[in-house]
């Protein structure tokens, strides 16, 4: 099984194209992506959901950009949502164009709040790449579902230290992200 820590040499062996890491690969990216499709839809859906997924990424990795530890994870759960959400948008077409009305309640949002929380997502994007590189990469880090004791002792650190750095980013994040919405004011929203 491929640990948290191993799937970035992992990826790397299969870009190099290593023919032992392209049969490890397929299953470490099935434990990761499941879970976001398990209790979500059927059964059948979910095995094709994964699948496709898995085959997306596959196609896709050349073009991932490594940005440090647990960036291909994050890549990878990006995936799999947008496949979830899109997944989940069909249905519900599908249910509307049937006459239930139960299931277009669920839908999602609308496209006015669609664009206000992709208004929000780049203002925290940009700000994200002002944090000191040292807090971000432990936001970073635990975000992406690594074990802060893992980056602790890679980093010859105290795992404390790690949470600590992560909460300074979020703290940091929250402070710029609420200056631009100040000096931003009638292009954003009020944030909740």
């Amino acid at each position: 099984m491929v640990g948290a820590m191993d799937l970035e040499e992992l990826v790397a062996a299969y870009l190099a194209g290593q023919p032992w890491a392209g049969r490890e690969l397929g299953p470490a990216l099935r434990r990761l992506i499941l879970p976001v499709f398990v209790g979500r839809f059927e059964a059948v859906d979910v095995e094709d959901l994964t699948q496709e997924t898995i085959v997306a990424i596959l196609r896709d990795i050349s073009k991932f950009e490594n940005r440090g530890k647990g960036s291909f994870k994050a890549w990878v759960w990006r995936i799999a949502l947008n496949r979830k959400l899109a997944h989940a948008k069909k249905q519900a077409r599908q249910s509307e164009l049937e006459g239930d009305a139960s299931a277009t309640a669920s839908v999602g949002p609308g496209p006015i709040e669609v664009t206000h929380w992709r208004e929000r997502l780049i203002v925290v994007e940009e700000v994200f790449e002002l944090v000191d590189p040292k807090f971000r990469s432990a936001l970073e880090f635990l975000i992406s579902g690594g074990d802060p004791v893992e980056l602790a002792e890679e980093l010859d650190l105290k795992p404390q230290t790690i949470r600590t750095r992560a909460s300074r980013a979020l703290m940091i994040i929250r402070e710029l992200v609420r200056e631009r919405w100040q000096t931003s004011a009638g292009f954003f929203s009020t944030p909740r």
